[in-house]
């Protein structure tokens, strides 16, 4: 045992005063951020959403797109040829123009696809989410 502290003091003793000084504010970070649940490259991420979750993120997320769409339609008298033309399309959602007065859109995430059909109850689209909005 007294061979390894030997060792040891001789090691430490052959660190430069810089090397010393890097060391004294490393090891007390990496504990700090062990225990505050990060790492030294960022917090760690957060676990992926349920299927369920996913499911309700796409169900607002095609919520606020159909308004957009709805939002075009009263102010132009028509569909519109793309999401593009009716604002931000969200990231997932597809749309179809199915006639001259009806439209589609199909939302997928994860797991999760959704179809929401002009004429349908918003609050079916919706589910549980209308709470989210409230």
């Amino acid at each position: 045992m007294r061979e390894v502290e030997r060792r040891l003091n001789e090691k430490q003793k052959q660190l430069s005063p810089a090397k010393k000084a890097l060391l004294a504010i490393l090891i007390p970070t990496f504990f700090a951020s062990a225990a505050a649940g990060t790492t030294l490259l960022g917090p760690k991420p957060l676990p992926a959403p349920t299927a369920a979750q996913a499911e309700q993120d796409l169900r607002v997320a095609m919520f606020l797109q159909a308004e957009r769409v709805e939002a075009f339609i009263n102010k132009e008298g028509r569909l519109p040829d793309n999401l593009l033309a009716a604002g931000s399309p969200t990231p997932g959602v597809e749309y179809r123009r199915l006639d001259a007065n009806t439209y589609e859109l199909i939302g997928k995430n994860g797991p999760a696809t959704v179809r929401y059909r002009r004429g349908q109850s918003l609050d079916q689209l919706l589910g549980s989410g209308v709470e989210i909005l409230q």
